[in-house]
């Protein structure tokens, strides 16, 4: 493994952050930093800090782009940089050369906004119509498309999961925590990377969730859930439908209604369909919706159809909305209540500080003995519930 210094690095860094937020490297050391960059893969690198000088995570922690831990000894932290190697280092440059190119080149990547939960940098491999994507946290598909969460993907006897989003169908299948797809780069990027919110630290959430035994054990049964950016629209239909259903029988009515309304699409020799459209679903009354068999839910698809055509309903204007606004403006819709409002903004709308509650949070706070009114109430509240959901209804039936 190859060694090399780099000179000035973390002074630029200090100066781009000192411009922004004096406060945000106010806990930096400046002296007696050792920087080493060690070639570990293809087009990536890691960063190591002497141990003499970094004796705390919490003074890094204001750093965004710096990874979580990956070694942890009691007198220093090693944390790793991901920096693609197109960024301008080279090997017979100055090291003050190649630190200012690593750095500014990449300034508008490693130093973009965080989401809610932190972010996390990909690394993107490419096997015949596949790609495999390794980030900080793990992914797992049965649990992600298990957890109640979303009903259009459906498991494949060969343990892949196959599903329609916003009109493309693609394959995924586990590898190991990683995500595994069938999709090509341009596509992943336009569509699948925001879907599966694949920039987002989840690692970190669930570190903070585990305060417990409880909660430790429920982290780790569940840390492959991703919350999916799914399409407003359809999660505002599928959460009408859950409504005093089972995941079963709600996965089944919705397939009976992209068959009979959606746009046919073909799949590796598979016919799927589309979710259908607001305006489709707008023009039908309660009874031309029978062969749903969705009981009293169907007016509650057609009205909800006839707002959100009209404009009535904005789902624009509803994110841009605190959580408790959008939750009154949502359940003025007829058959809209806590439980599908907070779902809808939860899985529809992304707004992670949502906490549905369900019978299993129910059974889930009668065996959890802490406080769950603490991670209802955490920015990270939505993540937390899947938490105990996924948790409980598997273990503690």
């Amino acid at each position: 493994m190859r060694h090399f210094s780099i000179t000035g690095m973390w002074e630029n860094t200090s100066r781009q952050y000192s411009a922004a937020s004096p406060a945000r490297t106010a806990a930096l050391p400046r002296r007696r930093w050792r920087r080493r960059f060690c070639l570990i893969g293809r087009g990536y690198f890691f960063l190591r800090f002497g141990a003499s000088v970094v004796r705390s995570s919490r003074q890094i922690q204001p750093l965004s782009f710096l990874s979580p831990p990956t070694h942890s000894p009691p007198h220093c932290s090693i944390r790793c940089l991901i920096i693609p190697q197109f960024c301008g280092l080279s090997y017979g440059r100055s090291a003050q050369s190649r630190a200012n190119s690593c750095f500014f080149a990449q300034s508008h990547a490693i130093l973009r906004q965080q989401t809610a939960c932190g972010r996390c940098f990909m690394q993107i491999t490419e096997n015949n119509s596949y790609l495999t994507i390794q980030g900080c946290s793990p992914f797992s598909a049965e649990q992600t498309f298990s957890c109640g969460q979303c009903f259009r993907w459906t498991a494949q006897p060969d343990g892949s999961w196959v599903g329609v989003v916003r009109g493309r169908a693609a394959r995924v299948r586990d590898s190991g925590g990683a995500l595994c797809i069938s999709s090509s780069r341009a596509e992943f990027d336009a569509l699948w990377s925001d879907y599966f919110d694949c920039a987002a630290d989840y690692a970190a959430v669930c570190r903070s969730f585990a305060v417990d035994d409880f909660t430790a054990k429920a982290a780790a049964f569940g840390s492959g859930i991703r919350i999916l950016r799914q399409e407003p629209w359809e999660a505002l239909c599928t959460f009408l439908i859950s409504q005093c259903n089972n995941i079963p029988r709600i996965t089944a009515i919705v397939e009976r209604l992209c068959t009979g309304w959606g746009d046919p699409l073909s799949f590796e020799g598979q016919q799927l369909h589309a979710f259908p459209s607001p305006d489709r679903l707008a023009a039908l009354s309660p009874e031309a919706l029978a062969p749903l068999r969705a009981g009293y839910r169907a007016p509650y698809l057609t009205a909800a159809a006839q707002a959100v055509a009209s404009g009535k309903v904005s789902f624009s204007a509803l994110r841009k909305m605190s959580t408790p606004d959008a939750r009154r403006q949502i359940m003025q819709l007829p058959g809209v209540g806590r439980k599908v409002a907070d779902c809808f903004l939860l899985f529809g709308l992304h707004k992670l500080d949502a906490f549905p509650v369900d019978t299993w949070m129910k059974k889930a706070a009668v065996y959890y003995s802490g406080d769950m009114q603490r991670f209802a109430d955490s920015p990270y509240a939505g993540i937390y519930q899947q938490y105990f959901f996924y948790y409980v209804r598997e273990n503690c039936r």
